[in-house]
């Protein structure tokens, strides 16, 4: 479930931040999956990837939102183990809000 125009939230970026930094394995997902679950295309969360790569100072897009900016300051100095903490929490969340969003349009559905 894709949308034209995804609302980057800070838990967003902060899983994006965590596929950067620990690689696309790292989370019980594939890329697509998260995209999915995230409500975005692949492509918006590669460029969002990108953009902390950008903030480590070795290329990506340069394009960066102030919200990413602010994850990357929070996260960057952080030991591995809390950043996956973090990550892991924010992609509960993401989880749970994807069933719950499921749960409504099978009740629409069914109307």
């Amino acid at each position: 479930m894709t949308t034209s125009e995804h609302r980057w939230t800070d838990g967003d970026n902060l899983i994006a931040y965590h596929l950067y930094r620990f690689g696309g394995d790292s989370l019980p997902a594939t890329k697509p999956e998260v995209a999915e679950t995230l409500g975005m295309s692949l492509a918006s969360l590669d460029k969002k990837i990108a953009n902390f790569k950008a903030l480590d100072g070795r290329g990506g897009l340069t394009s960066y939102s102030s919200r990413a900016e602010h994850i990357h300051e929070l996260y960057s100095a952080v030991a591995d183990a809390e950043v996956t903490e973090a990550a892991t929490r924010a992609w509960i969340l993401a989880m749970e809000t994807q069933i719950e969003r499921l749960k409504y349009e099978l009740a629409k559905r069914r109307q």
